[in-house]
């Protein structure tokens, strides 16, 4: 599984991935002359319908004031954009803060469900404790009603 995360030390992450069966994308602030990299500015931050250009990955669903709604679907297939949903920053929320986070994430999946939109889960972690195994990732998934 292809994942993204934030990394410190690259070697840490790369051991973790490693045992869990991950294949990592560092995404740095500002692009570094290396392959398997990606800049932050190559994500669309989802802060208008504008985000949705053409084959974007689209992050920031539930940080910004663009709600998900079935227009932001059609938009989303229309333009084939792929949402990314952050899976570290539950890690770092408080048990209320992570309930509300996960409905959102149970009506954004009948939503990608309902409209076809194609989204991942990734890890985003800044840490290597925060990574997270694809069979993991898909049992939350599965647990809020893929």
């Amino acid at each position: 599984m292809q994942d993204l995360c934030f990394p410190g030390k690259e070697e840490d992450f790369l051991k973790v991935a490693d045992r869990l069966g991950l294949k990592l994308t560092f995404v740095y602030k500002k692009r570094p002359q290396k392959e398997g990299v990606m800049a932050l500015s190559d994500l669309s931050l989802l802060d208008s319908r504008k985000a949705l250009k053409k084959d974007a990955l689209v992050h920031g669903l539930f940080e910004t004031e663009v709600r998900l709604n079935q227009v932001v679907c059609k938009i989303a297939v229309k333009n084939n954009c792929t949402f990314l949903l952050p899976f570290a920053p539950l890690l770092r929320m408080t048990l209320p803060q992570r309930a509300e986070r996960l409905a959102k994430w149970a009506f954004a999946f009948r939503l990608f469900k309902k409209y076809k939109v194609k989204y991942r889960v990734v890890s985003f972690a800044k840490d290597p404790s925060e990574l997270r195994s694809k069979l993991q990732l898909d049992a939350v998934v599965a647990s809020l009603g893929k």
